[in-house]
């Protein structure tokens, strides 16, 4: 039961909807799939095939990930 126990309170630790503690804003990227990845930064106002290495650096990132179809 302790090893249950454990895994419950742990698990609900990483809960996906919960949003990342963070003195930062979190960084918008909107991603679409195309034939090949589109990545949008609507803040920025940039696009591009490529994400931007670096541009989020100790940030939290979220994503919207849609597709053209």
């Amino acid at each position: 039961m302790f090893l249950g126990g454990m895994a419950w309170i742990s698990s609900h630790d990483l809960d996906p909807p919960r949003p990342i503690a963070s003195q930062v804003a979190p960084v918008q990227i909107q991603v679409v799939a195309l034939m090949e990845w589109l990545f949008i930064y609507p803040d920025q106002g940039v696009a591009g095939r490529q994400p931007a290495v670096g541009s989020a650096i100790g940030a939290p990132l979220s994503f919207r990930i849609t597709s053209a179809r």
